[in-house]
């Protein structure tokens, strides 16, 4: 069932990101880069806002014994918590005075709603029904697409309006269609101190860390910025960060597949097996971005991008190690939640904060956008060391994987290093890595 559902993922991943890559496109030819560039400045503040009152919910249930159970009272406990968030960001935008402050108060509720209303989801993937869910997901993009292409092209909508339907609608939809399964288990809406401590108490770790994310997403700008590099190199290491987010959303995709399979076999050897294979098959699907982008990702670049794009591609493959060791090492944020060990977690998300700072601080003075992208590699491998460390208390061993991980990590860095202009010898440099995946597929002796 595993493989199917990690099958619907990818199938539904490319489809979706396809989509939303074309919806790009054509956003583009319409609009001009000044309305992009103020909407995201925009709503870079309101993510912020709302994220930081975002407690997880989702998480805490697939991990819940009794899911039907208190699904009703997690679902009031986001609740308020959201309609407080929605007052506090609408002051903020409020004070702002911002021309497009209509817009903006839309987006927060949605930002802020859209996680409550999709708790049903849960349900779901708790059933490892991932057929219909990325079914669902598939749909309402294709539906997002054809609604903004008739928007936009009749004039319905102003630009900033669509841009922030684009980043948004899809979400909205999908969290309307998955509210049926949400209320249909909604037996009492009451919600108990006890429970609200308890809820508070598990997921506090996750909620902080994922404040701590969010902040480590956008704080690379910051320090580039401080570092006084060139907005033209700014924006060359934005593009190329937009191929690890893309990573990172493909990783948080699978996370959910793997989610319910591991809390369903806690204890013994058979959870020892499912993590063990887990580093197996993570390390093999997440070599594959760094190889197809390191064997033809500059003809992919001038191709789509330009060639005045081209000063992207070598950050890109830079970062594309860091999101090999971010997806490796996936398998042990899904322990520490089955664990409900989410203090962790918080832990972790401070040791990569104060790591990218320093480290990303003094990269950038001396290298530039290159120094930052080889400061996300760096700290995302000590990061994997300690979290390697934890998982060894609790009795969960994958150090064998560590050394080996890193090894190939460094590996890539050194071939990219070496800017090898032709694609025969590119191949040649990646053979040892491919030569890695035949075995781990094979005899698994990674």
């Amino acid at each position: 069932m595993i493989v199917s559902s990690y099958l619907y993922t990818v199938v539904a991943f490319v489809i979706v990101n396809g989509f939303n890559f074309l919806s790009q496109i054509y956003l583009a030819s319409r609009i001009s880069p000044d309305v992009f560039g103020a909407v995201a400045t925009a709503m870079a503040y309101v993510v912020v806002a709302t994220s930081v009152t975002q407690f997880q919910g989702d998480k805490y249930l697939i991990t819940s014994d009794n899911i039907q159970k208190e699904i009703g009272a997690v679902f009031v406990f986001e609740l308020i918590i959201g309609f407080a968030s929605f007052i506090f960001v609408s002051t903020l935008i409020y004070m702002s005075n911002h021309e497009e402050s209509f817009y903006l108060y839309l987006s927060s509720l949605i930002l802020i709603l859209s996680p409550v209303l999709s708790r049903g989801r849960v349900l779901q993937e708790s059933n490892m029904n991932f057929r219909n869910i990325r079914f669902v997901q598939v749909i309402n993009t294709i539906l997002s697409f054809i609604i903004i292409l008739i928007l936009v092209e009749y004039n319905i909508i102003d630009d900033f309006f669509a841009v922030i339907l684009f980043r948004y609608l899809s979400l909205m939809l999908e969290s309307i269609y998955f509210s049926k399964y949400l209320f249909s288990h909604l037996e009492a809406l009451k919600i108990s101190w006890s429970f609200a401590r308890k809820f508070i108490t598990t997921n506090t770790g996750l909620w902080l860390g994922g404040c701590i994310v969010v902040i480590y997403t956008n704080i690379d700008y910051m320090l580039l910025n401080v570092a006084n590099v060139e907005k033209t190199e700014v924006g060359y290491y934005w593009m190329a960060f937009t191929f690890l987010s893309l990573v990172v959303k493909f990783r948080n995709s699978i996370n959910e597949v793997v989610l319910p399979h591991a809390r369903k076999i806690q204890g013994g050897g058979e959870e020892s097996d499912f993590y063990n294979k887990g580093m197996n098959n993570l390390y093999i699907l997440y070599s594959l971005p760094f190889l197809s982008l390191f064997i033809c990702g500059d003809s992919i670049f001038s191709l789509f991008l330009g060639d005045n794009w081209l000063r992207a591609y070598k950050i890109t493959l830079i970062l594309m190690v860091a999101a090999f060791l971010k997806g490796c090492f996936s398998i042990t944020d899904i322990f520490f939640i089955v664990k409900r060990k989410n203090n962790i977690f918080f832990k972790l998300s401070i040791v990569y904060l104060v790591l990218l700072l320093i480290v990303g601080l003094l990269l950038s003075f001396f290298y530039g956008v290159i120094g930052m992208a080889c400061a996300v590699v760096i700290s995302t491998a000590l990061v994997s060391v300690a979290s390697t460390i934890y998982c060894y208390k609790e009795s969960f061993n994958i150090s064998k994987y560590l050394f080996f991980i890193i090894l190939a990590a460094v590996y890539m860095l050194l071939i990219v290093s070496l800017e090898e202009p032709n694609i025969f010898y590119r191949i040649v440099l990646c053979l040892p890595v491919l030569s890695s995946l035949y075995m781990g597929y094979k005899v698994r002796l990674i």
